[in-house]
């Protein structure tokens, strides 16, 4: 570095925040750099041209006094790309691009000092080696910067479009394209026909959507695929648990690039080549998912999925601190409850006036302790009979489960156990999302033991509403839930095998009783609830938008 670039950090040795327009798209190469005085130019270059060109928009003035950000950084740049002039400086509401002193893997955060002062990306060019060579620039290598796209793409989900976990997980990516500044397009794939629920892309409450179009069938043909893309001149397409290898790969040499991502207890060893023929990039969206793809040779970046905000449009209703069994054998006081399991023929009211499905017989004491259990489609990966067993196990009649699933399957079992135990109430239907949603807030423990799980969308809403989980100690529901933070986790054993060969895990069911009983006790509840708000805080959708940005660089 040159004998100005150590003055400038010596003099200054200030970190800053800076909010710039950066053009971050598939063909391009970035830098940014910061000169003192009242101008700050964003340089760019688009790639394969040698003339630099100038973006007109005014520069906005800077005092290096109210730029300070108390963290140097003392590491010296090396090169980096071909620069041109594009005056930008400031957070402008058009571009959604915050550069912030963040660890990623965009660019890197420069310091303050005499001269200019580089902000960039990590791969190095030799033009700007050459000024920083010559003492033209004078800057040191900090923190990476955070950098959204601000150059709108044309953006394209092919994925369910119906309440089911893949199309929520659609919604919720389409949303984060949508603050990125991006137009999006859905093709809203329908079921097998065989599928236990079958359904067609939706248009009616939160998937009444602009820009949504209905595939004809599941399996897309190829010439319908393209086809939808070049009408909306679609850039990149994401896909969803999709392996029809032939049509995307079709899609991506119609020059659309393709962004994939499959659930690990689907995708196995004979999909790995097709995958790699097909897609740009798979990327995962937990731990598990990664290191199973890097031991099969793909390299998937690993997405920080968050809280979505639209949980916080939901305002859990429960009851505050009720009186319960728990207290009163612990010694303390209590009203009077009813009668043990079995001995009372009320019914229990439902949560927020919810449909009730087929119920048992309630405790007297309706101020229960309440356990929402998610059994989806009570298909192989939801423990179920488990579940309920482990809950029939225990003895404090103020406990209540709530069995949700979408569907009336495994009757004769469900229909049993609501007979043999009056606090086990089913809600077996497809609810509106609102519905859904202001149930499962007012419930007071998230049950969500299971064999597998792909993502477990179920979890980043109970953190949502700072519920306690109880859950078995596999990922990658052990990636959010740690023991006695934001819930309790249980020990399993193997049982079996996934369509992809990844091990199936069956909860334990005297420990899960036991972490039952335990969760009786309000105040580990109130414990377990402010270690979920903090995890919700870690979980930050904003990490989430950002991962997504850089999918698409």
């Amino acid at each position: 570095m040159s004998q100005a670039a150590g003055r400038a950090g010596d003099d200054h040795g200030l970190a800053f925040e800076l909010a710039a327009h950066i053009e971050r798209c598939p063909g391009f190469a970035h830098t940014v750099i910061w000169a003192a005085g009242p101008w700050c130019p964003a340089y760019r270059t688009r790639r394969g041209q040698s003339t630099p060109y100038i973006d007109q928009r005014p520069v906005k003035s800077a005092n290096l006094s109210d730029l300070s950000r108390h963290r140097p950084v003392h590491r010296p740049v090396q090169a980096y790309p071909r620069v041109a002039e594009s005056p930008t400086f400031g957070s402008t509401p058009s571009n959604r691009i915050a550069c912030r002193l963040r660890r990623t893997e965009i660019g890197m955060a420069a310091e303050i000092g005499q001269g200019i002062h580089y902000v960039g990306p990590a791969q190095p060019k030799a033009q700007v080696a050459r000024l920083v060579q010559t003492g033209v620039v004078a800057a040191t290598r900090g923190d990476p910067v955070s950098c959204h796209p601000s150059r709108p793409m044309r953006v394209g989900i092919c994925a369910f479009w119906f309440n089911r976990g893949q199309g929520v997980v659609a919604r919720q990516l389409r949303s984060a394209l949508d603050e990125l500044g991006h137009e999006t397009f859905v093709l809203g794939r329908p079921t097998k026909e065989s599928f236990p629920m079958p359904q067609d892309a939706r248009t009616d409450d939160v998937w009444a959507q602009e820009g949504v179009t209905a595939a004809s069938d599941f399996f897309v043909p190829a010439d319908e695929l393209v086809g939808w893309a070049r009408e909306r001149g679609i850039e990149a397409c994401f896909f969803d648990q999709n392996y029809e290898f032939e049509a995307i790969a079709a899609l991506r040499a119609a020059g659309v690039r393709t962004i994939g991502r499959f659930v690990w207890e689907r995708f196995s060893d004979e999909h790995v080549e097709p995958a790699k023929r097909s897609y740009d990039l798979v990327y995962s969206l937990t731990r598990a998912e990664q290191e199973r793809y890097a031991g099969m040779g793909i390299e998937a970046p690993y997405v920080r999925y968050g809280i979505h905000p639209e949980y916080f449009e939901i305002t859990p209703h429960r009851v505050a601190d009720p009186e319960s069994f728990f207290r009163r054998r612990a010694g303390g006081s209590g009203r009077e409850a009813g009668s043990s399991a079995g001995g009372s023929t009320q019914d229990l009211p439902s949560p927020s006036g919810a449909p009730t499905g087929r119920t048992g017989r309630a405790a007297e004491d309706p101020a229960g302790v309440v356990f929402h259990y998610h059994a989806g489609l009570l298909g192989k990966r939801k423990p179920f009979k488990e579940v309920i067993n482990a809950f029939s196990a225990t003895s404090e009649p103020e406990l209540r489960l709530i069995v949700k699933a979408q569907i009336e399957r495994r009757m004769k079992f469900l229909e049993k156990a609501v007979k043999k135990d009056p606090r086990v109430e089913l809600v077996l239907e497809d609810l509106p999302t609102d519905v859904h949603l202001q149930m499962f807030a007012d419930a007071d423990v998230c049950m969500a033991p299971a064999r597998w799980e792909g993502l477990g969308l179920h979890l980043y809403e109970a953190i949502a509403f700072g519920q306690p989980i109880v859950c078995n100690d596999d990922p990658p529901m052990n990636e959010l839930v740690a023991d006695g933070v934001n819930g309790l986790l249980v020990p399993s054993h193997p049982d079996g095998l996934a369509n992809s060969g990844i091990p199936a895990k069956t909860v334990d069911v005297e420990a899960l009783a036991a972490a039952i009983s335990r969760l009786a006790d309000p105040d580990l509840r109130a414990e377990l609830s402010a270690g979920a708000l903090k995890v919700r805080d870690e979980r930050s959708w904003d990490r989430t938008v950002e991962d997504v940005a850089k999918l698409l660089a």
